[in-house]
């Protein structure tokens, strides 16, 4: 028996276009409608306690969990681009709260601080999706991108985070000299792992002579075993695609001394979504 209150249920507030257009999205993970869009839900109250929960925030549970809630479409958050993740967050909180966010900034010149207000459906019209078409010429290897899924940046990050603490840790401990520099290299060496096991995720394929390898274990052994300066050019390859879908700066201009200045978008999940 349907429930006779499902009337008064909340109802989409915005359907919108993903910068991706849903390509690299694992099949399964996503249905677009007739127009290639997304209805966006605002979020219930379950969903704002989920986002106040620190554990779930830290490890990405939160996000996957409002994101199935207000886009029911998304089958499978973990498996999205990252690269749309900010985006349908935004998304969310336009469905949610409405077009405008307020936030304070200090003025690098004065330090006075003023209030601002942001237009976001602007913010979400001029994110773009990178192009991961141009790939990077090695001598004789060519390398060609991917975006990374929601999974690998989130696990990327929680590892970074844990690593961090390790660090804080060791370095406030009251173990001898030759402990912590024992402690520290083991921490170096995995914070390599860390960075070694982003950028082989950045890469969809590399194209031979002998043909293309997709293998990630391969992948993972080629970036591994290249000379630094080969491995630097790699790395600043994938920011230089990774700017092109970056959140557009904020330009704003002190109240009190005029000074005008440029903001990023602080995409901090706690507090983005009060």
């Amino acid at each position: 028996m349907s429930n006779p209150l499902s009337k008064f249920f909340r109802q989409p507030a915005l359907y919108v276009e993903l910068p991706s257009r849903g390509r690299y999205w694992p099949p399964g993970t996503l249905e677009l409608n007739e127009n290639g869009q997304l209805a966006v839900y605002p979020m219930t109250a379950r969903d704002e306690l989920t986002l106040k929960t620190p554990d779930a925030l830290l490890n990405g549970q939160a996000v996957v969990d409002v994101l199935k809630s207000c886009i029911p479409q998304i089958k499978d958050p973990w498996r999205m681009p990252a690269m749309d993740s900010d985006f349908l967050l935004i998304a969310i909180r336009i469905a949610s709260y409405g077009e405008n966010m307020s936030f304070d900034s200090s003025c690098p010149k004065c330090s006075e601080t003023s209030s601002y207000e942001m237009y976001l459906p602007d913010v979400i019209d001029k994110i773009q999706a990178p192009n991961f078409e141009q790939p990077l010429h090695l001598g004789e290897i060519e390398i060609y991108l991917k975006p990374q899924t929601y999974k690998e940046t989130n696990d990327a990050g929680m590892r970074m985070y844990q690593e961090q603490r390790l660090l804080n840790t060791v370095n406030d401990s009251n173990m001898s000299q030759d402990e912590k520099v024992r402690q520290f290299n083991a921490i170096f060496k995995d914070l390599t792992s860390i960075n070694l096991a982003s950028v082989a995720s950045h890469v969809k394929s590399v194209l031979t002579s002998d043909g293309e390898v997709t293998d990630p274990k391969f992948i993972a052994e080629l970036l591994d075993n290249v000379p630094k300066k080969v491995w630097q050019r790699v790395e600043e390859f994938i920011k230089d695609v990774g700017k092109q879908g970056k959140l557009p700066d904020n330009n704003v201009e002190c109240d009190s001394c005029k000074h005008a200045y440029t903001l990023p978008i602080e995409f901090d999940y706690a507090t983005f979504f009060e």
